[in-house]
């Protein structure tokens, strides 16, 4: 495994130990939480795609349901404006760290076009968003992330803004 992994399993598990040292509610309904279990939100992004040696707007939009007050599964949808015009639909698992920064894993699938043929890719991502309350209920933030597809990697930075409820 190449040091790139290593890293990033450490963070997870760093992140899960401090997730587990700030003293989670444990209760079985959501109705006690003073936190919201679920969040619609989007990311507006630029995006540099490594092999294509090209910048691009990226565009985001998913859907998160908080498990416990750090932990959460969801799903999204993410697509890259280029000449080639790639789409990801992906999975999230998401850990809360301290109150505001969130990392993302995102195993998904990716469609691409190229030479008006399609193809379906394997994609894999990582997100880390920090998130700076407006009010109660909407929250804005800078979000960093890299998407390994089959055939590319793209490097993608811009802002992440949520709705909880």
């Amino acid at each position: 495994m190449n040091r790139f992994t290593y890293l990033m399993m450490a963070i997870l598990l760093l992140g899960v130990m401090e997730a587990g040292a700030y003293n989670p509610r444990r209760t079985n309904t959501f109705s006690s939480y003073k936190e919201h279990a679920h969040e619609i939100g989007y990311g507006i992004n630029l995006s540099y795609l490594r092999y294509e040696k090209s910048w691009a707007p990226q565009l985001h939009f998913h859907y998160t349901r908080y498990l416990t007050n750090y932990f959460a599964l969801g799903l999204g949808y993410g697509s890259i404006y280029d000449e080639h015009f790639h789409q990801n639909l992906h999975l999230e698992f998401s850990v809360r760290f301290y109150k505001s920064l969130v990392l993302s894993l995102k195993p998904g699938i990716a469609y691409k076009t190229q030479n008006s043929k399609g193809r379906f890719l394997y994609a894999m991502g990582f997100e880390t968003s920090y998130e700076f309350p407006l009010n109660d209920k909407i929250h804005i933030g800078p979000m960093l992330e890299i998407d390994y597809f089959q055939d590319d990697v793209a490097y993608l930075a811009g802002f992440h803004m949520g709705f909880t409820f």
